[in-house]
C-alpha cells in the first residue's frame, strides 16, 4: 500500500463526545431492541399490576400497572443509555483526544488504520457491515459484536461505495 493516498484527519476538543453519540445511535440503529423493550415493559407491568391496590377495577388496574411500567422502563432506559454514552466517551477520549492524527489507506481489497497507539489492516472480506452514522464510519467484523468507530473524513465516498460493494458480493 506505498504507492495509495493516505488520508488524514485530527481530532478536536469534542470528537471522543461525537464518537460516543454515533457509536450509541449506530449500536441501537443496528440490534432493534423493540421486541426486548415492550417485553420488558409487559413484564414490568405484571409485576406492578400484582402491587396495585384489588380495590380497583381489573381495567384501571391494568392501565395503571402499564403507565406504571412505562414511566419506570423509559427511566431505566435513559440512564442506561446516557451511562453507556459517557463511558464510550470516557474510553474513546484516550484514542481520540484533541491532537490525535488517525490516517487511513486504501488497497484493493484492505483498508488501513492507523492512529498514534495502533495500527489496523482490515480485509474486506472480514467485515460484515460499513455503516455511516453522524459523520463516523462503523466497520462491523465477522465474529465481533462491537463495531470499529472511526472519523468519515478517512472514508471518502467511493471508498466507502467499494467496500460495500465487495460486502455485497460475497453475501451473494
Amino acid at each position: 500500500m506505498d504507492d495509495t493516498l493516505t488520508y488524514r484527519w485530527v481530532a478536536g476538543p469534542d470528537s471522543a463526545r461525537a464518537a460516543a453519540r454515533s457509536f450509541s445511535r449506530g449500536t441501537l440503529r443496528r440490534r432493534r431492541p423493540r421486541a426486548v423493550l415492550v417485553g420488558l415493559w409487559l413484564l414490568t407491568g405484571l409485576f406492578m399490576w400484582t402491587s396495585l391496590d384489588a380495590d380497583l377495577g381489573p381495567v384501571a388496574r391494568i392501565l395503571w400497572a402499564l403507565a406504571y411500567a412505562a414511566a419506570l422502563d423509559a427511566c431505566a432506559f435513559g440512564i442506561g443509555t446516557l451511562l453507556g454514552r459517557h463511558l464510550t466517551r470516557r474510553r474513546l477520549a484516550t484514542r481520540l483526544g484533541p491532537g490525535t492524527e488517525l490516517t487511513s489507506r486504501f488497497g484493493p481489497g484492505t483498508v488501513e488504520l492507523a492512529g498514534p497507539l495502533s495500527r489496523h489492516e482490515l480485509s474486506y472480506d472480514g467485515l460484515t457491515h460499513v455503516d455511516r452514522v453522524d459523520g463516523w464510519v462503523h466497520l462491523h467484523q465477522l465474529g465481533s459484536p462491537v463495531a470499529l468507530v472511526w472519523p468519515g473524513e478517512l472514508f471518502p465516498d467511493e471508498e466507502l461505495d467499494r467496500m460495500r460493494r465487495r460486502i455485497a458480493e460475497r453475501r451473494t
